[in-house]
């Protein structure tokens, strides 16, 4: 079985929808636009790939 690196284990779309929101400016208005982008693209990310995430109960 091959070891994947980390920064492989979600799938390339997903990958790239986090470096997007990572790349978010963050306006002098705003100071947590990029934040609050992280987060609303993993919680995306978890209802369209659950399998990838471990369920908190």
């Amino acid at each position: 079985m091959k070891t994947m690196a980390p920064h492989q284990l979600l799938p390339p779309p997903a990958i790239a929808a986090l470096q997007m929101a990572a790349a978010t400016e963050i306006p002098p208005a705003d100071p947590l636009r990029r934040q609050k982008a992280i987060e609303k693209t993993t919680q995306r990310i978890k209802q369209q790939y659950p399998q990838f995430f471990k369920i908190e109960e």
